[in-house]
């Protein structure tokens, strides 16, 4: 037997810009899966001049309310890590170390990623980079070519003192372990809702596409060491231990990029600028929302069955 769809009709006949604005919402409303609140995301989102949702400068990306000298620091480590993954990039690009090519990916990505100013760069980007460098140094120590784990652990030391002027960071890590996650994420769902993004370019700026796809990046393949695994050399450099404790980095990604998806949903569901583009905001209304719904749900930790069947939208 096949259910059936409740139809909802709005007329947007002799009606002022914003009243348009409250049938769309009202209209899909039925439709919409609600965002969920206090989600840390480490990318924000708003509405620039052309009525689209563009990436705006956050937390993430540079830190708020430093005394004088503590922006002076801040500035100090900064530029230490610009210069000291610089070097590495450098001997790397030299072919000095003999090494996997995924620590010039990283390291390369790391430096891309870096704050830079209020609107440029991300510490959690960067983060994620500085993360999977540590796990595959923890994973290949002895493998490793004499110099390169001298220079690598230098890096994630000063990155380590970086990571403290950004609050927000060190809370999403609380968050990330402490977070249930019993049930698998819905990868799937993150792909089809990053088409989604990619395929309404008259909704969604370039730029959530691009970072979004960055902080999306699938991690690269790492083999753990053994728990008896230990230095051949007793001098031996090792990599420093995280003052956050153990990440596993695949719970942090996915919850990273729901956390992402879920504020740019917020987002959307504002509605500021439907009356400006009503048919390509209603387009990812019915196109994005049974992603969302999977990807809201998995945050949220409900499980349990499908949702009821939403009505279709008829404007």
């Amino acid at each position: 037997m096949l259910s059936t769809r409740p139809l909802v009709y709005t007329s947007f006949i002799e009606l002022t810009n914003d009243e348009r604005k409250a049938a769309i919402l009202h209209a899909v409303g039925f439709r919409i899966p609600e965002p969920l609140p206090n989600i840390r995301s480490i990318l924000s989102f708003g509405w620039n001049k052309k009525g689209k949702i563009a990436v705006i400068a956050g937390s993430f990306n540079f830190p708020d309310a430093l005394s004088k000298r503590s922006k002076a620091d801040h500035k100090n480590r900064l530029a230490t890590c610009r210069s000291l993954v610089s070097d590495l990039i450098v001997d790397l690009k030299a072919q000095k170390f003999n090494v996997s090519v995924d620590y010039l990916s990283c390291l390369e990505r790391y430096a891309e990623r870096l704050p830079k100013s209020r609107v440029k760069g991300n510490i959690g980007q960067a983060d994620a980079q500085a993360r999977i460098l540590r796990s595959m140094f923890a994973a290949e120590f002895n493998s490793l070519t004499r110099g390169f784990p001298a220079q690598l652990r230098g890096l994630l030391e000063e990155h380590a003192g970086l990571r403290v002027y950004y609050q927000e960071l060190t809370q999403l890590y609380v968050d990330i372990q402490t977070g249930v996650q019993n049930e698998q994420a819905p990868t799937e769902a993150f792909d089809k809702f990053i088409g989604v993004i990619h395929s309404n370019r008259k909704v969604f700026d370039v730029s959530v596409g691009v970072e979004i796809n960055a902080t999306a990046e699938t991690l690269p393949a790492i083999v753990p060491a053994t728990p008896d695994s230990k230095p051949i050399e007793p001098d031996q450099i090792l990599p420093p231990p995280d003052p956050l404790g153990q990440i596993d980095e695949t719970k942090a990604r996915n919850y990273t990029v729901a956390g992402v998806m879920n504020a740019l949903w917020k987002t959307f569901k504002s509605g500021k600028k439907i009356s400006e583009n009503t048919g390509a905001w209603q387009k990812v209304a019915n196109d994005g929302s049974p992603y969302m719904r999977k990807i809201i749900e998995w945050l949220s930790s409900e499980g349990g069955g499908p949702p009821s069947l939403p009505p279709t939208i008829s404007i």
